[in-house]
């Protein structure tokens, strides 16, 4: 530990704080429901990205959009992309700690002091510019957590793919500490040798959302074949499979050979509805889930593309989730079959059998597909019980943190809030409403200790340009031990862009990433004729 320390970023105002611990759909929802109101956030998350599950689905039920859209707030559409996690995610009011571990909570409503320790990433987010020299020179390839474990990533990588800005962060156990990315890095971003840091500061209340845990399917794999056939995957597998950010670029192969995947089976209630694991409840999310993959699956796979969910009772309660489901088995022939007594078991490198009991005709049947998708149910998070212990909170008998009755967002002890699957199994509308829910009863306590939001600063109204012809002012940073492709000048850049359609003027700035250059850069921009900056 490299000490602790008082963070000044996070000094005390007058203006109410409050600590949320979690940065999945749940935690982002009250964050940004709080910082519009005027409140100071602290959103942490012990992974080294935001957004949490949520990150590696591109498509929600039952609408198919974009899930992370749900969690915008209403605001004009010019800032609405600084909201969108596809593009991380901005807020004057939210300080964004991640990779980052609750260490103790004491205190008081309106007094609570947190810890935190802050992990080291080896590469300063705040100079870094994404240029990926690092992980292109680095020797150490280990299986990528965000695929699920389905594709490589380099020891130096990007939590998150597609997030913007490019936030990368070294693996210290899998680096060999060769110094390969020191050397080539063009801002000197990276130290091998960082330590974790322990900081501390005040907040007036905590909202807890660290999201949800799912089966691990592979004590099943003697019934299941999943450990045994590299074409029997989880639910979660097969949303990165089928990504456009996945392993075979938006299509639907078979991941043991690369192959066009023409059958496809969905077995329902995998760990969950079992005493025998511990887990005697519906995960809630499973069908829904299932129907939506299956309807993917059709839109990216080959046109004779066959798709059979084996389920015990489908359960499409939702707002519109009946009406899915009537969409994908009369629109796509989605084929449900009710059944019991599951197994899978492959005949050869590309084929699996997959054996069941069938209701109507009361015997054994069995059918062979290209690949198996297990639906693996929701798990109680650990960090529920650990955070649980840390706190001095209870659990409740299926393991999640236990509220006050029917207010499912106050926990037992005043000040701390729970959301999303931390009070129970949740979907990401119910996340998305109890992040919501959590962020108002925050509020309430933060006007109760008198602890209400500042007035909005006396400053010029901004000039709406949304409907205006961009006009696009270019700032390219010149950095002395830059590296630029051969034969390429930023001057010859900037004639270049000066020729190019919106853009109004092009300056460059010695080190605009830090220092006198970002003075340089600011004093530019106020001068500047241009609505719109680069």
């Amino acid at each position: 530990m490299d000490g602790h320390s008082k963070d000044t970023s996070l000094e005390e105002s007058s203006v109410g704080r409050v600590l949320v611990v979690g940065a999945g759909v749940a935690g982002i929802r009250a964050a940004l429901d709080l910082a519009e109101v005027g409140y100071n956030v602290v959103l942490t998350d012990s992974s080294p990205a935001i957004g949490g599950i949520l990150a590696k689905l591109d498509h929600q039920f039952p609408s198919d959009h974009c899930g992370m859209c749900r969690m915008l707030p209403v605001v004009g559409r010019e800032y609405a992309s600084q909201y969108c996690m596809r593009k991380s995610l901005f807020h004057d009011k939210i300080r964004i700690l991640p990779f980052s571990e609750l260490r103790s909570i004491r205190g008081d409503p309106g007094a609570f002091e947190v810890v935190l320790v802050k992990l080291a990433r080896h590469v300063d987010t705040e100079i870094c510019v994404g240029t990926g020299y690092c992980s292109d020179v680095c020797p150490v390839e280990v299986t990528d957590e965000f695929n699920q474990g389905l594709t490589m990533r380099k020891a130096i990588y990007r939590p998150v793919p597609h997030n913007l800005p490019n936030m990368y962060i070294i693996d210290a156990q899998a680096c060999s500490r060769c110094g390969e990315c020191v050397q080539v890095c063009p801002v000197d971003a990276i130290d091998l040798d960082a330590a974790d840091e322990e900081v501390s500061f005040a907040v007036d209340a905590v909202i807890l959302a660290a999201g949800t845990e799912l089966f691990d399917p592979a004590e099943l794999s003697e019934q299941l074949a999943y450990s045994r056939s590299p074409n029997v995957v989880t639910a979660l597998e097969l949303e990165r499979l089928m990504s456009a950010s996945g392993r075979f670029d938006g299509t639907l192969r078979r991941p043991g050979d690369g192959a066009a995947a023409h059958k496809l089976a969905w077995l329902q209630c995998v760990g969950s509805r079992s005493r025998a694991h511990g887990q005697d409840f519906c995960s809630s999310i499973c069908c829904m889930f299932a129907l939506k993959e299956a309807v993917l699956a059709h839109e990216k796979g080959p046109e004779d593309l066959e798709t059979t969910i084996f389920y015990m009772d489908m359960r499409t309660f939702g707002k519109d989730f009946y009406r899915y489901r009537e969409y994908a088995e009369q629109e796509h022939g989605v084929r449900l079959v009710r059944c019991r007594s599951r197994s899978v078991e492959p005949l050869d490198d590309a084929r699996l059998a997959v054996r069941y009991w069938d209701d109507r005709s009361e015997r054994i049947l069995t059918e062979t597909f290209d690949m198996v998708i297990l639906s693996t149910g929701q798990r109680p998070p650990r960090a529920a019980k650990e955070l649980g212990g840390l706190l001095g909170m209870d659990l409740s008998a299926l393991g999640y943190l236990e509220t006050l009755g029917f207010e499912k967002v106050r926990s037992s002890r005043a000040g701390i809030y729970v959301c999303g699957s931390f009070m129970g199994l949740s979907d990401i509308s119910e996340s998305l409403t109890s992040g919501s829910a959590a962020a108002g009863e925050a509020c309430k306590l933060l006007v109760e200790l008198g602890k209400g939001c500042c007035p909005e600063p006396d400053l010029p109204p901004e000039r709406d340009v949304s409907r205006e012809l961009a006009s696009v002012a270019v700032l390219l940073c010149r950095w002395n031990h830059g590296k630029l492709p051969q034969g390429v000048e930023l001057e010859d850049l900037q004639r270049q862009l000066l020729q190019r359609a919106g853009v109004g003027e092009v300056h460059v700035v010695d080190e605009l990433c830090r220092g006198q250059g970002y003075e340089r850069a600011a004093e530019l921009l106020r001068q500047s004729s241009c609505n719109r900056v680069l």
